[in-house]
């Protein structure tokens, strides 16, 4: 169950066919950066969080859809924004004041465009799914999946992306 990706595009494949752990992989390495995005535009960090989740909900569903990894940075970026000042349009609370101003849009689509621009770095992720059970259920998965002789559990291996 150890997987080592070291190109976009192996794992743009995957995701392509439907892999939820390639799902997982792409969430741990935009999320951070989309909440980031998003926070940048509301004031509201939580309905920031929200609008992000829905992205990467939506992006789920749309699975088969993408051609390659910056078809998913887009996809990602572009959402977040649109979320972002529907938001702000729709006039919910805590939201700035300034509404959909010109300069606010303008300062948000630059960021995005740098972001997309920006060469790929392949992120080191850890990607041990076994690593936040408790000790007693780490055990019982050793046991049930034959890895009891692994000392480093399931995962244990970094994902390159």
């Amino acid at each position: 169950m150890n997987h080592r990706y070291t190109n976009t595009n192996a794992i743009v494949q995957e995701f392509r066919a439907g892999n939820a752990e390639i799902f997982a992989i792409i969430f741990h390495q935009f999320y951070l950066e989309a909440c980031f995005y998003a926070k940048r535009i509301l004031d509201k960090p939580r309905i920031a969080e929200q609008i992000v989740e829905q992205t990467f909900i939506d992006l789920w569903k749309s699975y088969s859809q993408f051609d390659n990894w910056n078809s998913i940075k887009v996809f990602l970026y572009s959402n977040v924004r649109d979320a972002c000042f529907g938001r702000i349009e729709m006039g919910q609370r805590g939201i700035r004041e300034d509404g959909l101003s010109l300069y606010v849009w303008h300062e948000a689509t630059q960021y995005m465009e740098k972001e997309l621009s920006r060469p790929e770095v392949l992120k080191d992720i850890p990607y041990d799914p076994v690593a936040n059970l408790p000790p007693l259920a780490k055990e019982m998965y050793s046991k049930l999946s034959g890895a009891g002789n692994n000392s480093q559990g399931i995962g244990s291996n970094p994902v390159i992306v």
